[in-house]
C-alpha cells in the first residue's frame, strides 16, 4: 500500500477515534433520564410492591406484623403524599373481609374521613394479637420446634414468644398457676 494511502487512513481513523471520544464524554457529563441507576422508583411502583394483608391470628399474620414491613414506606417513600392518600393506599391493601371489617368498626364514619395515623391505630387494635397474656405464656411454655423448621428459625420462634411472655412482670403466684395449667 502507498504511504500516502496509509497515512491518510490513519488520519481518518484517529478523527474517528476523537469523534468517538468527544461523544462519549459528552454522554457522560448528561446522563439520559432513562438510566435506570439514576433515577427513583416510581411512586406506583412502590405502591404495586405491598402485598395485600389478610389477618390470621393463629399464625401470627397481624397488621403490626404487615405494617411492620410496609410502614417505611408510608413514613419515607410516600412522605409527600398527603394522609388521604395513604389512607386510600392503604385500605386498597387491605383483604375483602379486613377491609369490611374494618368499614364496620369505624361506622357512621366514612374512612376518607380519617387520618392516616388513626386509621393505622385503628386497624392495629382491630387486626392485632387478641390473646390473652396468659394464653400468650401458655404457649410460650408449650413450644416446641417444628420438624420443617431449621435451628435459626426455631431460635427466632423462641424469642419472638419469650418476648411475649413478659417474664419481668410475671409474679410468683401466675407462675405457679402456669405451671399448674401447664401440667394438666
Amino acid at each position: 500500500m502507498d504511504p500516502s494511502k496509509l497515512e491518510l487512513l490513519l488520519e481518518q481513523q484517529m478523527k474517528l477515534i476523537q469523534m468517538l471520544a468527544d461523544a462519549k464524554l459528552t454522554s457522560n457529563s448528561h446522563p439520559s433520564s432513562s438510566n435506570p441507576t439514576t433515577t427513583a422508583p416510581s411512586v406506583d411502583g412502590i405502591a404495586n410492591s405491598i402485598s395485600e394483608f389478610h389477618y390470621d391470628p393463629e399464625s401470627n399474620v397481624t397488621f403490626d406484623m404487615w405494617f411492620r414491613r410496609y410502614g417505611d414506606l408510608f413514613k419515607f417513600d410516600f412522605a409527600n403524599q398527603d394522609d388521604a392518600w395513604k389512607v386510600r393506599l392503604l385500605l386498597r391493601k387491605l383483604g375483602p373481609s379486613e377491609l369490611d371489617k374494618y368499614c364496620n368498626l369505624i361506622l357512621p364514619s366514612n374512612p376518607r374521613d380519617r387520618s392516616f395515623s388513626d386509621t393505622v391505630q385503628s386497624l392495629s387494635q382491630q387486626f392485632g394479637d387478641n390473646s390473652s397474656l396468659f394464653n400468650a405464656r401458655y404457649r410460650c411454655l408449650k413450644l416446641t420446634m417444628n420438624e420443617d423448621d431449621d435451628f435459626l428459625t426455631h431460635v427466632g420462634i423462641v424469642n419472638r414468644e419469650c418476648e411475649r411472655f413478659r417474664l419481668k412482670s410475671l409474679t410468683e403466684d401466675q407462675f405457679k398457676a402456669l405451671i399448674l395449667i401447664c401440667s394438666l
